[in-house]
């Protein structure tokens, strides 16, 4: 079960909490929620698809579980609202500018040390992005 692709876009949606069955949230699936503000993503969410946040200016909280093995290209872009997010070390796909836009008071956590790209990471997956990076491993 997933939810389809651009299914709730740029809809006047404050606070989602998404199914325990689901799978996949598909591309641009909240895209242009700019009142979203917390989604809770369920532990049997395995892929988050392109595009599936991008500009949802007022989220604030999110929390990506250990079952999410791949965000797709620019799933994060224009969060400006999202002060920190961590990847879990389960996400072995990352797509080309994920955190498009973030800027210099944001912070992304991820699980490997400085100067390595995991395979399966988009050599470009911080572009356009100003956010600090905190290396966890």
């Amino acid at each position: 079960m997933g939810v389809i692709q651009d299914t709730f876009g740029n809809k006047t949606l404050k606070t989602v909490v998404l199914p325990n069955k689901l799978k996949t949230i598909g591309k641009e699936a909240f895209n242009g929620c700019q009142e979203l503000e917390n989604i809770t993503i369920p532990e049997s969410v395995t892929s988050i698809g392109d595009g599936a946040f991008g500009g949802c200016s007022s989220l604030t909280n999110i929390t990506i579980p250990e079952s999410v093995t791949s965000i797709g290209e620019r799933a994060f872009r224009i969060c400006t609202s999202l002060t920190n997010i961590t990847i879990p070390k389960s996400v072995t796909t990352v797509g080309y500018g994920v955190f498009f836009d973030w800027m210099s008071t944001q912070t992304i956590n991820v699980p490997f040390k400085e100067g390595e790209i995991p395979e399966g990471w988009n050599e470009y997956w911080k572009s356009s992005c100003n956010a600090t990076i905190n290396y966890l491993k």
